[in-house]
């Protein structure tokens, strides 16, 4: 099978990715249990006579709220910075997924991929060196999308495939 269609992805769309990545990545099990065992250890400072680390949990919790509203504003400039950037042109076959910019094309063989993260009408995949291609229903058409799903994750470990359950 091959398919070759355009997609343009609007600032939502690319939001959408932007949010669920840095929530993704800001929002490690790992980051919970360290911001946890800080909020505990610095709200139990009342109970021991040491008011102060009230008001550095306090610091605390309005920083890492500064820091992720913060971080969702880049995604908006970072989309508005090029926004043709985000218009593809796609060629997928059995073998290769090529997409191509004004910039230029780029042709990867499907166990290029690494990650496949569903999402309702979206689909994102990763590449090995941590590059990401979006798919949205609405612009590939259900056909196209499932069979970039299915080739996409099709050599893929259990664990790096996130599925939407419809």
């Amino acid at each position: 099978m091959e398919y070759k269609f355009r997609q343009e992805l609007t600032e939502n769309d690319f939001l959408v990715f932007y949010k669920l990545y840095l929530t993704k990545t800001f929002m490690r099990p790992l980051n919970i249990v360290l911001i946890s065992i800080f909020f505990v250890v610095l709200l139990s400072g009342p109970f021991f006579g040491n008011y102060q680390t009230l008001y550095y949990a306090i610091g605390l919790a309005v920083f890492i709220a500064g820091l992720y509203y913060y971080m969702r504003g880049q995604g908006k400039r970072l989309y508005n910075g090029d926004p043709e950037s985000f218009n593809m042109d796609y060629y997928v076959d059995e073998n290769t997924l090529t997409f191509s910019t004004k910039e230029g094309s780029s042709s990867k063989m499907w166990s290029e991929f690494e990650n496949l993260h569903e999402v309702e009408e979206f689909v994102f995949i990763y590449l090995k060196n941590k590059r990401v291609l979006i798919f949205k229903t609405d612009y590939v058409g259900s056909e196209v999308y499932d069979f970039i799903v299915e080739r996409a994750s099709r050599g893929m470990k259990a664990k790096n495939v996130i599925r939407y359950k419809k």
